[in-house]
């Protein structure tokens, strides 16, 4: 053992007395060649050049796209002071990415899925799923739950807010995955024309108009209007085709009591899709062509319409105390049938084709009333907010 120990720490010593050798050689080999190069690269002229000023000005630009607060009188103070897992989506990223339904611009945040309609107790809508729990009873619109039936657009949205979590002081009854916010777009005080147009493969054609103006002192319009006609890229017969109209009025805007009164139309036309038939067993589907279309030209459809008015009154008695009062009435139906290809065995061939349908209407009118102040007490600043809400 001695022996032994005593050539492992020569072997070592030779080892760290090589690597220090080749650690100093190269280093030796440049000081020593460095008088030579700075000799040669030493310009004729070494006295000293004067270089143009540079002037570094720093500014805070808040851009649009941050959004601080949200207009719900339960948040009482700021997102960043918000103990929740919130995800504002501005409507800046929804043009950014081109989305023209909800599902789309949900497709950003992470932790959210969207299930297919598979029955009639299934119905092939807006069904997102909130960290696993389906969240579809948990839609907001202005505040406001929108429980109807019905595939959504983006062409009439401000922002969507996703809340992650269970959030019954927020939101109330519902699932336990979170809830999500919808901000519809309101009168300003401005004079504006925006709209976009579009055109592509596929036979996509879609056209969007957003016009705002004011009038008197402290009153607004604003209308918003959709059309939208697309096949399905890459599978044969499937179309989308929408068209929906928003108009708003505001008045007040610049007084302590604002009255705004919205109306929102979305029409929808496509064919369900089920895609290429899987076996009932699970697994893979069968080998055959994507863009083959198993349904039936002849019956299979779906159709949905969404109508809903909406009167907002809001006061501010002084900066610290404000009252609104919401009411919104509306009706959404939803009447599809659609074929649903599947292998009837995991061994043969057959194929069956199952129809699935369902026909929905969801009528509804909600009021509801706010209340939110702010008061100094015992040298710290507080916020209360409360309310009240009936629902139909």
């Amino acid at each position: 053992m001695p022996a032994l120990f005593k050539t492992r720490t020569r072997l070592l010593a030779s080892v760290g007395a090589l690597y220090c050798a080749s650690f100093l050689a190269p280093s030796q080999a440049l000081a020593q060649s460095a008088p030579a190069a700075d000799s040669a690269a030493t310009p004729a002229d070494s006295s000293p050049q004067s270089l143009p000023a540079v002037n570094v000005k720093a500014s805070n630009v808040e851009s649009d796209m941050q959004i601080k607060a949200l207009p719900s009188y339960k948040f009482v103070a700021p997102l960043l002071d918000t103990p929740r897992s919130i995800t504002v989506i501005p409507q800046e990223m929804i043009k950014e990415t081109n989305a023209t339904t909800f599902a789309d611009a949900l497709k950003t945040v992470p932790g959210i899925t969207f299930l297919g309609g598979d029955a009639a107790a299934n119905p092939p809508a807006d069904r997102p799923v909130i960290r696993g729990f389906e969240s579809r009873n948990s839609i907001f619109v202005d505040g406001i739950r929108d429980s109807g039936v019905q595939n959504r657009e983006t062409f009439d949205i401000e922002n969507i807010t996703v809340i992650k979590g269970p959030d019954s002081v927020y939101a109330g009854r519902g699932s336990v995955g979170g809830s999500i916010d919808i901000e519809t777009k309101l009168p300003k005080l401005d004079d504006f024309i925006n709209g976009s147009a579009g055109i592509g493969t596929d036979g996509y054609k879609r056209l969007t108009v957003d016009v705002n103006r004011k009038f008197g002192d402290g009153s607004a319009f604003r209308f918003n209007a959709m059309g939208h006609d697309a096949n399905q890229p890459g599978r044969n017969n499937i179309y989308s085709k929408r068209w929906g109209v928003a108009p708003s009025v505001a008045f007040g805007l610049n007084s302590p009591t604002t009255v705004t009164l919205s109306y929102y139309h979305l029409n929808t036309f496509d064919m369900p899709d089920f895609s290429v038939p899987f076996r009932s067993t699970g697994g893979t589907p069968i080998n055959s062509d994507r863009g083959q279309f198993y349904g039936f030209n002849n019956r299979d459809y779906r159709r949905g319409q969404t109508d809903t008015g909406e009167v907002k009154v809001e006061h501010r008695f002084n900066d610290n105390l404000k009252l609104k009062n919401t009411t919104m009435f509306g009706r959404s139906t939803l009447d599809y049938i659609a074929t649903n290809p599947q292998l009837l065995s995991a061994t043969s061939n057959t194929l069956g084709l199952q129809a699935k349908s369902g026909k929905y209407a969801t009528n509804s009118i909600t009021n509801q009333t706010e209340l939110t102040g702010k008061a100094t007490l015992l040298g710290m600043q507080h916020t209360m907010t409360g309310g009240i809400e009936f629902s139909h």
